[in-house]
């Protein structure tokens, strides 16, 4: 549908409809997952400790399609981490890993 010279996408949900422009909207199931994995950890958390349901293993396999989630098998468990695109969807930063970042945070704690 097109208001006002641009693009909508209309998106049905729980009955009603929801208008979003620009962004990409992802569906609540989804978002609910990746806050599961930012709970446990966002990063290289083992698949025992995520928290997820049977039920969530479509949604898991979209999320992994989507580019949101990656996973690496360690030792035959399965390790997940959140992508940026993951953090993102949920809003939140993603994590910097950069070696001044780590040291920055460790003095912020040790004289903060």
């Amino acid at each position: 549908m097109i208001v006002d010279g641009r693009w909508w996408l209309r998106v049905r949900h729980s009955n009603a409809f929801r208008f979003a422009t620009g962004d990409a909207v992802i569906a609540d199931d989804l978002k609910d997952l990746l806050r599961l994995l930012y709970n446990a950890g966002a990063e290289n958390v083992p698949a025992s400790e995520t928290g997820w349901r049977q039920d969530q293993m479509p949604i898991l396999m979209r999320a992994l399609d989507m580019g949101y989630v990656r996973y690496r098998e360690r030792a035959g468990t399965k390790h997940f981490s959140l992508t940026k695109a993951g953090y993102s969807a949920i809003g939140i930063e993603p994590l910097r890993y950069s070696p001044l970042a780590i040291l920055g945070g460790w003095f912020r704690r040790l004289f903060g």
